[in-house]
């Protein structure tokens, strides 16, 4: 009897933990409903409004404008924290002989301004970039901005291998 009794307070614990796993799975999924409704629910003038924050740097670029977009990317991270959709990557070459580097803003557990503002100091100001913006198949909104080195030439230097940590979640190209 007193086995039985302890496998029915192993069942009970065991139940009573399955039912808090499932109750935080069901606010977890309603949190990002919310946020994907959000963002679904911007109207196209909103994610326009948006998209120009970023997109008004595409192109062949002087090294002083590619800083102030990773300032505007420092300002953004800040406004944005909670958001993710609305926190594009960056991906940069500073200079000819330098690998690509990854800069990932995460959501909510703040982001790391140190890296954006080692990505800032990296960039030369009188060298030329140039700029390629990424929006998101998902939520149509930019999500990742890579920053290319050119050359003497104007041709952008070498091709981009991408960190296995990035993944680019995009399916237009400004």
């Amino acid at each position: 009897m007193e086995n039985a009794s302890k496998a029915i307070i192993i069942a009970g614990a065991v139940l009573f933990a399955i039912l808090i796993i499932s109750i935080g799975m069901f606010i977890y999924n309603n949190a990002q409903n919310t946020i994907d409704k959000s963002v679904a629910s911007m109207s196209a003038y909103d994610k326009d409004q948006f998209n120009y924050m970023w997109t008004k740097y595409t192109g062949q670029q002087s090294g002083t404008i590619v800083k102030q977009m990773i300032s505007q990317m420092v300002v953004s991270s800040k406004t944005y924290k909670e958001e993710a959709s609305k926190l594009p990557d960056l991906y940069y070459k500073a200079r000819s002989t330098d690998i690509y580097e990854e800069v990932t803003i995460a959501p909510g557990d703040g982001v790391d301004l140190e890296v954006l503002n080692r990505a800032r100091s990296e960039i030369v100001v009188r060298h030329i970039y140039t700029v390629e913006v990424y929006l998101s198949s998902k939520s149509g909104l930019v999500s990742g901005i890579i920053v290319k080195y050119d050359s003497e030439d104007g041709t952008p230097t070498g091709d981009i291998t991408y960190n296995s940590n990035w993944k680019p979640d995009y399916d237009l190209i400004f």
